[in-house]
Parts: structure tokens; sequence; C-alpha cells
């Protein structure tokens, strides 16, 4: 070989050429990046050390998607109870309004006794309400005693309330007179009745109470009036009239309304095994 030949120009840019490849393939061995047209291949991981913990990756990892399963079925809950509400602890009333009675047609401007069958053994009062809408007009009086079975009322106004001495007067119409309870007894009332200006003939209930006596002894009616019998022993009782079938009365503040049609004008004279002695019912 002419190693003359070597010493050319020509030969000598040869080998200049071939030592810049090779020493870019050098560098890009060090840089991690391969030549334009070959992949890069990533290092081979280093190995973990024994007992050293594999730090996490920050590569998102595939999870597998678990097999879903059928929940097991479970009992309904027991619905939730309603919040009990508060009960007022209303109790029946003892006492019952048996006057004005049904059919009553008051005169106005002229006592009537408003009457009702027990003592309720409470305080309260006595309002007037009318009979179809129920709301109350006003008070006929504002305070009754524990231990009253009676009012007797002008029929000509009434209190506006019952903590005011306002007053309001009174209108034909029809009403009910309502007995209230200052404590948890329920309100009782008397049966429809009307009042008038005036009128051809008053109908009017009285009332003639059988207990340790008979009261009132005499009693002037109107023919035609009704009389109620009450009774306020724990014992029923009788009353008896001349050629009447006796009249029983039930225990504990019961009634018998008693039409005076069927007596005489006059004295009607009638005893009871509620006291020793006579009463009269005197028919005008």
């Amino acid at each position: 070989m002419d190693l003359s030949s070597l010493k050319s120009p020509k030969v000598i840019g040869s080998v200049i050429a071939v030592l810049l490849v090779i020493g870019v393939f050098i560098y890009a061995g060090q840089m991690g990046t391969a030549p334009s047209g070959e992949a890069n291949t990533p290092p081979p991981a280093a190995a973990t050390p024994p007992g050293a913990k594999t730090p996490p990756s920050n590569e998102p990892q595939s999870q597998a998607s678990p097999t879903a399963k059928t929940p097991a079925p479970q009992p309904a809950p027991n619905p939730t109870p309603p919040a009990p509400v508060p009960s007022k602890n209303v109790s029946p009333s003892p006492a019952r309004v048996l006057i004005p009675a049904a059919g009553d047609y008051w005169v106005m401007n002229k006592q009537h006794v408003i009457e009702w069958n027990n003592d309720p053994g409470v305080p309260g009062a006595i309002a007037l309400a009318d009979a179809n809408t129920k709301k109350i007009i006003g008070w006929l009086e504002q305070h009754t005693d524990a231990r009253e079975t009676s009012f007797t009322w002008e029929t000509q106004d009434y209190f506006l309330s019952r903590n005011s001495d306002a007053k309001g007067q009174l209108s034909p119409g029809t009403y009910v007179a309502i007995l209230q309870s200052d404590s948890t007894y329920a309100s009782t009332e008397s049966a429809p009745f009307r009042i008038a200006f005036t009128a051809a003939y008053e109908t009017i209930t009285y009332a003639v109470r059988l207990g340790s006596g008979i009261a009132p002894r005499v009693t002037a009616v109107t023919k035609g009036s009704k009389v109620i019998f009450i009774n306020n022993d724990p014992l029923t009782r009788r009353v008896n009239f001349a050629g009447i079938d006796p009249i029983i009365v039930g225990p504990n503040g019961d009634g018998y309304f008693f039409n005076s049609s069927i007596l005489p004008v006059g004295p009607n004279y009638y005893t009871s095994d509620a006291f020793q002695g006579q009463a009269v019912l005197n028919v005008q």
C-alpha cells in the first residue's frame, strides 16, 4: 500500500468527516438523544435496593374497574311519626243551659232568667251569640260565680267585652246563650230562641228546682208556657199533679219539660218526694 496516498487532501478530508460523524454519535449518546431517524430508547431503570420503597410514579396508573355488585335489599325505614298535637284537655261541662229553651220567644226590655242545671264549680261568663253563625255578639254577664245556676237579664243590652263597661244595644233576632268556663270545661249553649220588640204572646220557659225542697214554691205561668223541673238530687224524683200521671225526673241535673196548657187556669197544686208539702203552679 502506498502510504503517500494517505497524505493527499482528499483522503485527509474523508478522515476528518468520519471523525466528525463518530463524534456526533458519542455526543448524542451522552445527551440521551439519538440521531435523527433513530428512536430514543430509555435507559434501563436502576435496580431498587432490597428493603427500599418504590417512589410513587407521576404517570397515571390504569386500574381495572371493579366488578359491580348488586346491593342486598334493605328493609324500608319506619316512617317518622307526626309530631303530637298538644291536647287542650277540654272536658265536658257539668252544667247545661236549659233556659232559654227551644221555641222560647222573649220580648225586649223585660226581665228573663237564663238557667243552667248544675253549678259548674268554676267561675265563667255568659255570652250571647248569633244562632246561625255562632258569632258572639257580646256578654250578658262578664263574671259568673262558681256556684251560680241562673242569671236575670233585662233583655235590652250587653257588654262588648268581658273587660269593658262599654255596651251594645240589643236588636231583634235569633240567638243562643252560652255559658263559658274559665277552666278546661267546654262551653255549653242553649237552644236557639227569639227576641223581639213585641209579640202577641211570649213563650217563656219557667224553672222549678227539686233538691232539698221545691224552689220556688209558687210559680206563676202563662197558660201554654213550659215549665222545666230540674232535679239536682242524686236520686230520681217524682212530681205529682192531681189527675195526671207522675212526672219522672232523673238525677244529677236532669230536667223534664212540662207543658202547662194541660192545666186549668188557676192554682194547680202538686207534690214531690223531694219535699214534704205542696207547691203550686198558678196558671194565668
